[in-house]
């Protein structure tokens, strides 16, 4: 009888403990901004940054505690002039402070054991562009190779299998810019690529035309 009533009270402790396990664990981020420093802490889908006042994102701090106590999140940022810095863990700087040196894209991703019950997605507001669409899982969101500004970012956690309305495209890419010679003599010449010559030279021939395409 002892031995039966101590089962089941194993038996409703690990219930109880399954309970706890299925609340969403708090997330937290913190934006330093242009000329402002580190703003105060947001919770979940809240707006870090700052909207309409032309001021750069210059680094961010996550923090995501899974349901063992450890860290369950990592992030990645683009940044003027450098270019991907690196993956960073909850409650790292990533980006920089002090150099003004503007964030300009964003890869977020959860751990393997919090991938499993959660998406997490992301949204950036940009220089020119304002809010993008959400990005999830470790996507890109922002711009890259175009210097554009982030200024803003939400974070927010999805139980895996709900729908999210991610509201169009959350990167912008660098268009391809592609420019094409009619010389004298040889007529329309092929097309080429940023960086490269369209024409002639050492040859004295006119150059009588140009095309440029940006897509």
């Amino acid at each position: 009888m002892i031995e039966q009533v101590t089962t089941e009270k194993k038996a409703e402790e690990k219930k109880k403990q399954e309970k706890k396990e299925v609340i969403t664990p708090v997330l937290k981020y913190q934006a330093h901004v242009a000329d402002v420093g580190w703003q105060k802490e947001v919770g979940n889908a809240q707006t870090a940054g700052t909207t309409g006042q032309s001021k750069a994102m210059e680094a961010i701090k996550i923090t995501y505690t899974g349901f063992d106590g450890k860290n369950a999140i990592s992030y990645n940022s683009h940044l003027a002039n450098i270019g991907w810095q690196g993956w960073k863990n909850g409650g790292e700087i990533s980006g920089t402070t002090g150099e003004s040196r503007q964030m300009e894209a964003i890869q977020i991703k959860l751990n393997a054991t919090m991938s499993k019950y959660y998406d997490i997605y992301y949204r950036m507001h940009v220089a020119s562009a304002g809010w993008l669409g959400w990005a999830k899982n470790g996507e890109l969101a922002g711009s890259e190779g175009i210097s554009l500004r982030m200024e803003a970012i939400q974070i927010k956690l999805v139980k895996k299998g709900e729908k999210v309305e991610v509201g169009g495209r959350h990167s912008i890419e660098k268009p391809a810019l592609t420019y094409q010679a009619h010389c004298q003599d040889y007529g329309w010449r092929g097309a080429v690529g940023e960086g490269y010559t369209a024409g002639s030279t050492g040859e004295s021939k006119r150059l009588e035309g140009l095309k440029i395409n940006l897509l």
